[in-house]
């Protein structure tokens, strides 16, 4: 059985986003701010990441909510930040 593709949510296609988040990225250099790797020359492996999730409260579009995470960086942070909400950890 094959787990159902991931839905995107709506506020990462919105105009407002977009340009948010490319912003971030150019701002803080194409770095990212967890594993310290330069991503300057492959900028789709960069996210611009909410450091408080949405889901846990964070302001969706206020800048000092955001921090530029690597896809490996992103997918771990957001397996703990998971894992905490399930265990009912603030």
């Amino acid at each position: 059985m094959r787990k159902a593709p991931k839905a995107v949510d709506p506020i990462y296609l919105t105009p407002e986003w977009k340009v948010l988040a490319r912003y971030i990225k150019q701002l803080r250099g194409y770095v990212c701010e967890m594993c310290s790797k330069d991503f300057s020359k492959l900028q789709h492996k960069l996210i611009a990441d909410h450091i408080v999730e949405r889901k846990d409260g964070g302001a969706d579009l206020d800048p000092s909510n955001l921090q530029c995470l690597c896809t490996w960086c992103h997918n771990r942070k957001t397996a703990q930040a998971q894992k905490m909400r399930c265990q009912g950890v603030d």
